[in-house]
């Protein structure tokens, strides 16, 4: 069986002391709390999961980039007025499931995403980063004005295997003020997420290991949603220095 040790560590320091530290989901994890008496200011986001549902992704990893978006929605605050959620898949083309002015209930979200099809075709990742860049952050597809300063982040989940140039079209879309994170399922390319990815690379670069089935679902739904906590405090909180944070170090042997 599995063995998972524990560690909580506190320090004092600003929001970015624990931003610094890198996170890779593979044998060993870290992720972030706030103690209760943290104060936190929440946030809005306009967020686009650009999900991976080439050939080259096999099912359960699909069922893996699934579960991952609707435990992250799980954790973030939905609404018109809070954060907004678009969803495109991509293969040899790009299918935009919702957008973000579609759904404001993570009901009807959860329901679109349990009902994508994968494409099962090519890798166009660059094809989807341009889709991203001007179609679904635009302001006829609900992101809000740039003046606004409300933030656009899209989350690539990938096996990381493109079959297009993405290196300038990420740039691009880096350029343009959207904060770019690479999530990799199982055989993911690290040299590809990298250059999609905006810096620092520690933070902005994950893998996501199928936890769900070698290890359980508890452990799993820990890792997985991991990523929607680092977001949340990454873009939601914010503290006077001087508090303190609760690092919890997970580590997972079999």
């Amino acid at each position: 069986c599995s063995n998972i040790v524990l560690r909580c560590i506190y320090f004092t320091g600003s929001h970015k002391a624990f931003l610094t530290s890198p996170v890779s989901i593979r044998s060993s994890f870290t992720f972030f709390f706030p103690p209760p008496e943290t104060k936190c200011k929440t946030g809005a986001l306009d967020i686009v999961f650009v999900i991976d549902s080439s050939r080259s992704v096999r099912p359960y990893e699909f069922e893996t980039m699934r579960r991952f978006m609707i435990d992250i929605i799980h954790n973030l605050d939905i609404g018109p007025n809070a954060t907004r959620v678009g969803v495109i898949q991509y293969s040899s083309q790009v299918q935009n499931i919702f957008s973000l002015k579609s759904f404001f209930t993570r009901a009807e979200m959860e329901k679109a995403i349990n009902s994508i099809v994968p494409l099962a075709q090519g890798t166009m990742t660059g094809l989807a980063i341009q889709y991203a860049m001007n179609v679904a952050f635009t302001v006829q597809n609900g992101a809000r004005p740039l003046h606004r300063k409300i933030p656009r982040v899209a989350v690539i989940v990938t096996d990381g295997r493109p079959q297009d140039r993405v290196t300038e079209v990420a740039a691009q879309a880096r350029a343009a003020g959207i904060e770019i994170y690479a999530v990799g399922v199982q055989r993911a390319d690290m040299n590809s997420l990298r250059a999609m990815a905006s810096p620092p690379l520690e933070e902005h670069v994950f893998l996501v290991e199928n936890i769900y089935i070698s290890i359980g679902g508890g452990v799993g739904f820990i890792a997985i949603t991991m990523f929607a906590l680092w977001l949340l405090l990454h873009f939601y909180c914010s503290m006077l220095a001087g508090e303190f944070w609760e690092i919890f170090s997970i580590q997972i042997s079999s």
